[in-house]
């Protein structure tokens, strides 16, 4: 996406946009407390794990979760 003004326009000229990008941060905030409200013991537990879990998990289990919010968003939109 451009860094021009014409690009600021184009990006906000979209209907509905800013309420698209609410709505899914507003999503993600419901399941995450959804899982910090229902597995309070298990959050912890897991937060104990995490010093000795190595920086290449976490790459991938974050791109692994990026494909999978991809694909989930590029089936609801097609």
């Amino acid at each position: 996406m451009p860094q021009t003004a014409a690009g600021v326009a184009e990006m906000t000229s979209h209907p509905g946009l800013g309420e698209a990008l609410l709505t899914g941060f507003g999503m993600m905030l419901v399941l995450e407390g959804l899982i910090y409200a229902g597995f309070p013991g298990a959050i912890r537990e897991m937060a104990r794990q995490f010093p000795s879990i190595t920086d290449n998990w976490f790459r991938f289990f974050g791109i692994a979760a990026m494909l999978c919010g991809i694909g989930i968003v590029w089936l609801v939109r097609s």
